[in-house]
C-alpha cells in the first residue's frame, strides 16, 4: 500500500515537469527550452524525485523483507468502532519456526515496535489506532483496520472454556476438539438498534478452509460448542483459528457497532527441531539428507527448497525381506469433519503416515524403527512446480537399536530436552553403518500459564537438542534457516519505472535545443 501511494506523488511530480517543458516548448520554440527558469525547475524537481526515492524506497524495502513461516492474525480488512477519538486492537504474529525470529511491525507506513518470537509460538501486538483506515504490515502481510466513530460501542467478553478471548491445545492428530464458547457480559447493546452476525468459517493456517459449525441464539448468553478436529500427520506447528463476532446497526449494516474476536491455537509437536547432528549424510541433485535412529525411531533430514505447493515422496526400503517397504507422501489430503450426521470435507496439507516438521529449505521426518529395519534404503524425490528431481536409491544404512533411559521432570518455567549418545560409524562407497551402545534421554515439559478474573493464557515451549560422539570421527552439524527475504514483483516493477522515466525524461529534455 506504501509504494502506491509513493508511485502516486512520483508522478505527480513528473507530470507536471512534462507540462511545464511543454509550456515552455510552445511558448518559447526549441531553441528558447533550455531557459534558466526551465532548469530551475528541472533542478528542484529532480532533487525532490531523488530526495523522495532516498526516504521513501528503503523504507519501502524494508516493510517487504519477509522471514519464512511467519504469520499474521489477522489480515485481510476488518471495521472496528470506537466512541472517542482511538481504539484499541490486538492483533497476533506466529512463528512456525524452531528457531527464534525477529521480526518488525509497522503501522501507516512507520515503524511501530520490533518483537522476538520464541519457536513454535506467537506474539501478541496491541494496537492503538486513531479513527480512520489504518494499514498495519508485518513479514510482508498486511492487515487495514478502519476505525469508525459511533456514539455507543456494544461491548462483551467471550469465553473459551472459561479462558477469554484466547485458548491455547495441545493438539492430537485424529483428535476432535470441542471447545465451549459462552458470550457474556454484553454492554451497550440496543436490541431495537443493533443485531449480530457471526460466521462459521474460520481464518486458520491448518486448513485451506474450515468449516466449524456452531450456533448463537439470542440472547447470547448460553454456550455454544466450536468443533475443532486436528487432521492425522498434520505437519509439525502452532496453528489458529480466528473468528469474530460482530455487532452492526439495523438500519445501515454498514455501521459496525462492536467487534468482538476470538483466537483458539492449537500447538502440535512432535519434538523436531530441522536439525541432526550425525556424520551419515548423502548428497545427491543438490538433495542432501540426514539420517539417524535413536529411542525406537528413524530421523530423516532433506534439506532442499520446499513448499506447500509441492509434493515430496520418501521411500524407505528395507532389506529384510520380512519388513514391507513404508512409503509416505507430504502433500495435500482432505479431512472429514461430521457434526450432526453431516459431512464438511476440510483440505490441508500433511502427510499420509508420518509425522514430519518443515522449513523453507528442509523437511525432517519422524519414522518409527520398526519400517526401516537394521538395513534399509532412501528414495525422496520431489515434485515441484519447477519439476522432479530425486535422490536415487541411497546406499544401504545400517543401525542397530538405541538402548535408552529415560527421566521426565516437570517445571514452569523452561523446556529442554537433551539426548547424549555414543557411537561407532563405518563407512565404504555403498554401506553406512552405525552402531549405538546407549543413551540417556532427559525431557522437561513446560508450562507457562497467566490468569486473572477475566483471562487465562498458556502457552507452552519446547526445544531439543541431540549431540553425537563418534569414535573414528567427529559428527558435524548443521543448522538450515528458514529464513529467506524478498521483494514483492509490484515493488520491483515499480522502483525500475520510476528510475526508466526519470532517466528518459531527463535525457530527453536537456539534450533537445
Amino acid at each position: 500500500m506504501f509504494y502506491l501511494k509513493l508511485l502516486e506523488i512520483l508522478y505527480l511530480i513528473l507530470s507536471n515537469i512534462i507540462l511545464l517543458s511543454k509550456k515552455f516548448i510552445y511558448k518559447h520554440g526549441l531553441h528558447n527550452m533550455m531557459s534558466v527558469n526551465l532548469r530551475k525547475v528541472l533542478v528542484t524537481g529532480f532533487i525532490s524525485l531523488f530526495a523522495i526515492l532516498m526516504f521513501a524506497i528503503p523504507l519501502t524495502l524494508a516493510q517487504s523483507q519477509t522471514v519464512s513461516n511467519i504469520a499474521l492474525v489477522p489480515t485481510g480488512f476488518i471495521t472496528i468502532p470506537t466512541a472517542g477519538s482511538s481504539a484499541s486492537f490486538t492483533a497476533y504474529v506466529i512463528n512456525n519456526n524452531p528457531t527464534s525470529e525477529t521480526v518488525t511491525v509497522y503501522l501507516n507506513g512507520n515503524s511501530y515496535t520490533t518483537i522476538t518470537i520464541p519457536p513454535y509460538s506467537y506474539s501478541p501486538v496491541t494496537l492503538s489506532l486513531p479513527t480512520g483506515k489504518n494499514i498495519l504490515i508485518v513479514n510482508g502481510q498486511s492487515l487495514i483496520i478502519n476505525v469508525n466513530s459511533v456514539s455507543k460501542v456494544v461491548s462483551a467478553n467471550i469465553l473459551l472454556n472459561n479462558s477469554a478471548n484466547l485458548m491455547l491445545v495441545s493438539g492430537i492428530p485424529n483428535k476432535l476438539y470441542t471447545v465451549n464458547l459462552t458470550i457474556t457480559n454484553i454492554r451497550g447493546w440496543n436490541i431495537s438498534v443493533a443485531t449480530y452476525t457471526y460466521s462459521s468459517i474460520f481464518i486458520t493456517n491448518m486448513y485451506r478452509l474450515y468449516n466449524a459449525p456452531f450456533e448463537l441464539q439470542p440472547p447470547l448468553l448460553n454456550s455454544s460448542y466450536i468443533p475443532i478436529l486436528v487432521p492425522g500427520y498434520v505437519p509439525q506447528g502452532l496453528y489458529y483459528f480466528y473468528n469474530y463476532i460482530q455487532f452492526y446497526n439495523i438500519s445501515n449494516y454498514q455501521q459496525v457497532l462492536g467487534y468482538i474476536p476470538f483466537l483458539i491455537f492449537v500447538n502440535v509437536s512432535y519434538g523436531l527441531n530441522g536439525t541432526l547432528i550425525t556424520s551419515n549424510t548423502y548428497t545427491s541433485n543438490n538433495i542432501t539428507v540426514s539420517f539417524i535412529t535413536t529411542n525406537g525411531y528413524t530421523y530423516i533430514l532433506s534439506k532442499y527448497p520446499f513448499s506447500l505447493i509441492d509434493k515430496v515422496i520418501v521411500e524407505v526400503l528395507p532389506q529384510s525381506s520380512s519388513t514391507k517397504p513404508f512409503i509416505t507422501v507430504l502433500g495435500n489430503f482432505t479431512s472429514t469433519l461430521k457434526i450432526n450426521d453431516q459431512s464438511f470435507q476440510e483440505p490441508y496439507f500433511g502427510s499420509n503416515s508420518t509425522e514430519f516438521a518443515y522449513g523453507s529449505s528442509w523437511i525432517e521426518l519422524k519414522i518409527p524403527e520398526e519400517y526401516t529395519g537394521t538395513q534399509y534404503q532412501i528414495n525422496i524425490t520431489y515434485i515441484t512446480p519447477r519439476g522432479i528431481v530425486s535422490t536415487g536409491l541411497i546406499p544401504t544404512i545400517t543401525s542397530t537399536t538405541t538402548v535408552t533411559s529415560t527421566t521426565s521432570t516437570t517445571s514452569t518455567t523452561s523446556t529442554t530436552s537433551t539426548t547424549t549418545s555414543t557411537s561407532t560409524t563405518s563407512t565404504t562407497s555403498t554401506t553406512t553403518s552405525t552402531s549405538t551402545t546407549s543413551s540417556s534421554t532427559t525431557s522437561t515439559t513446560s508450562t507457562t500459564s497467566t490468569s486473572s478474573t477475566t483471562t487465562s493464557t498458556s502457552t507452552t515451549s519446547t526445544t531439543s537438542t541431540t549431540t553425537s560422539t563418534s569414535t573414528t570421527s567427529s559428527s558435524s552439524s548443521t543448522t538450515v534457516s528458514a529464513t529467506s527475504s524478498g521483494l514483492s514483483t509490484p515493488i520491483i516493477i515499480g522502483i525500475v519505472i520510476v528510475i526508466i522515466v526519470i532517466v528518459v525524461v531527463t535525457v530527453v529534455l536537456l539534450r533537445r535545443r
